[in-house]
C-alpha cells in the first residue's frame, strides 16, 4: 500500500509540474533526530500576591515571598525551519518570607511556609538566525497551573488552580553534534488564584524565572 501511495503521488506531483523526487520528499515523515529532550533549572522570583482576608471587608492579606527555585523537562521537536513546537512540565517552590493585613499593617511572624507551582505548558520558540555558533530565540507558551500554600505545622494545603501562560526569551550554544547549553528568561503568569480557599475575589499569581538547561537531541 505504501508503494502504490507514493507512485498516486508521483503521478499528482508531474500533473502539477513537481518532479516525483519532491512529491516523496513532501510525504517523508519528520526524522527522530528532529526532537529532543531538555532539562532545566533555575532561580524563581515570585511577585507580592493580594489575597482579600475572609470575612474582614476591606483588608487584604499581602504576601511576599523569598528566591526561590525551579525545575523541568521539555519535550521538543522542530517543526519548520526556524520554528519550535514544545510540551513543558515545570515545579517552583518559593518560601513565604512575610504575611501582612493592609491596610492595617500586622506582619506575620515565625515559619509562615511555602508555595508550590506546578505548570504544564504547551510553547512555540522562534529561532533567530545570525551568524553565530550561539542562536538567540523568542516565544512563550500557554497551558494549566496548580498552586499550593503549605502552612507550617499543618496537616493541610490550600490551593487552586488555573489558566497558565509564560512569555520568554534564550540563547542555545550546541557543544556537541546532540548536546547544547540553553540559558533563558521565563515569566510565568497563573490567572485568577485564590489560595485561602473563600469566594473573594481571586488574583494572579506571576513570577520572574532565570533558568539553564541541558538539551539532548535524540537520534544521530
Amino acid at each position: 500500500m505504501g508503494k502504490s501511495f507514493l507512485s498516486s503521488a508521483a503521478i499528482a506531483a508531474m500533473l502539477l509540474g513537481v518532479t516525483p523526487a519532491a512529491a516523496q520528499d513532501a510525504f517523508t515523515m519528520p526524522n527522530f533526530s528532529q526532537f529532543y529532550v531538555s532539562v532545566f533549572a533555575g532561580a524563581a522570583f515570585v511577585d507580592d500576591f493580594d489575597a482579600p482576608a475572609p470575612v474582614v471587608p476591606g483588608f487584604e492579606f499581602q504576601f511576599d515571598f523569598d528566591s526561590g527555585y525551579t525545575l523541568g523537562i521539555a519535550v521538543g521537536t522542530q517543526i519548520m525551519p526556524n520554528l519550535r513546537g514544545e510540551v513543558e512540565y515545570s515545579y517552583s517552590e518559593s518560601d513565604v518570607d512575610s504575611v501582612t493585613i493592609q491596610p492595617a499593617g500586622t506582619s506575620g511572624i515565625g515559619p509562615l511556609g511555602d508555595i508550590e507551582v506546578q505548570m504544564v505548558l504547551f510553547n512555540l520558540w522562534y529561532d533567530i538566525e545570525i551568524s553565530s555558533p550561539i542562536k538567540p530565540y523568542i516565544g512563550g507558551g500557554i497551558g494549566y497551573g496548580h498552586v499550593e500554600y503549605n502552612l507550617p505545622n499543618a496537616p493541610i494545603k490550600l490551593s487552586d488552580d488555573g489558566f497558565a501562560f509564560q512569555l520568554g526569551a534564550g540563547a542555545r550554544w550546541s557543544f556537541t553534534d546532540n548536546m547544547a547549553l540553553d540559558v533563558s528568561y521565563r515569566y510565568k503568569f497563573l490567572d485568577s488564584v485564590n489560595i485561602l480557599t473563600v469566594n473573594f475575589d481571586d488574583e494572579d499569581l506571576e513570577s520572574h524565572n532565570i533558568q539553564a538547561a541541558i538539551v539532548i537531541q535524540l537520534g544521530n
